[in-house]
């Protein structure tokens, strides 16, 4: 088994099974969420689906982040993702939850553009593994 594979599919593991007490990310402000990013996206909206916030926003921690993650996927709208705080990956370069989310949605839509927001830290998701994950699945 290749060790990209192997490694993906552990930080999938990781992201959807552990259960640590959360760390506030306290240098959240310089390392960035991508939203200047999005706002030069031309599929960029500050649109949220009411329900999703009605459902997500009374969760915590990893719970809300796999809701906001859910929600994007299904509705197609990668805006959503930003919402993710990965608050449990502080202590990381960058936001796997996020990174994930933004990976996701841009395997749905075969947009590699969305691809640009993922921060890409700690080998987990990365802007070019997501590029090269479209071309070989979309047409």
């Amino acid at each position: 088994m290749n060790i990209r594979v192997y490694c993906m599919c552990a930080a999938v593991i990781m992201l959807s099974s552990c259960s640590i007490p959360w760390i506030k990310d306290k240098d959240a402000g310089q390392t960035g969420t991508g939203d200047s990013i999005l706002q030069e996206h031309p599929a960029a909206s500050d649109k949220l689906v009411e329900e999703t916030v009605d459902l997500c926003v009374s969760m915590q921690g990893d719970e809300q982040d796999h809701c906001y993650q859910k929600k994007a996927w299904e509705e197609g709208d990668f805006t959503i993702c930003r919402k993710i705080q990965g608050e449990r990956f502080a202590y990381l370069v960058g936001n796997p939850p996020r990174d994930k989310c933004f990976s996701m949605v841009a395997s749905k839509k075969c947009d590699p553009t969305i691809c640009d927001f993922i921060q890409g830290g700690q080998r987990y998701f990365s802007p070019t593994e997501c590029k090269q994950k479209i071309s070989r699945d979309c047409p």
